[in-house]
């Protein structure tokens, strides 16, 4: 039986998707210590030393808690894509192929929106908004790539499934 061949940008796109499951894990642990956090009553109080924090309404402070435990889910969710994705990848599954590709346009899409946003708020938050901005780009630019990538004539060769007559007896 003959085995098919990976190629290195496969196995990059699956080095870099555990790398950023990694991090999703990170920011999950983040999101959801935060939440413990800000969702106590000795941390509502602890925000409420703040000038910044005394100036919100009540109702924010009380939905603080639940997103950051939004947050915290999203990015586990994220990580569990990741993980799985890259296995996929390793294994040359067209699923994994598949889901890659659906998962990076559902990641240019938010990016793209949330880069308008920024664009049209930059005149508001000034210099700041810079690295925000590049982030984004880069954000685009990582997806778009691997997108660009997974559709290539050989990659997608890659993933077919082996057939009787590809086989050597």
């Amino acid at each position: 039986m003959t085995k098919r061949q990976r190629p290195g940008s496969v196995t990059a796109i699956a080095i870099w998707l555990i790398v950023a499951g990694v991090f999703y894990v990170l920011f999950a642990l983040l999101f959801l210590f935060v939440q413990t956090i800000v969702g106590s009553e000795e941390g509502r109080q602890m925000m409420l030393q703040e000038p910044e924090m005394q100036a919100l309404p009540p109702e924010i402070l009380d939905l603080m808690g639940p997103f950051f435990l939004g947050l915290g889910l999203v990015s586990l969710v994220f990580a569990i894509i990741c993980i799985v994705m890259s296995v996929g990848l390793f294994r040359l599954k067209g699923w994994g192929r598949m889901g890659t590709i659906i998962f990076h346009w559902v990641c240019i899409g938010l990016n793209a929106f949330q880069l308008l946003g920024s664009i049209f708020s930059a005149g508001t938050a000034g210099l700041t908004i810079i690295p925000t901005l590049l982030l984004l780009v880069f954000n685009l630019a990582i997806a778009g790539s691997i997108v660009y990538v997974l559709l290539q004539p050989d990659v997608r060769q890659a993933f077919r499934p082996v057939s009787i007559s590809d086989q050597s007896f």
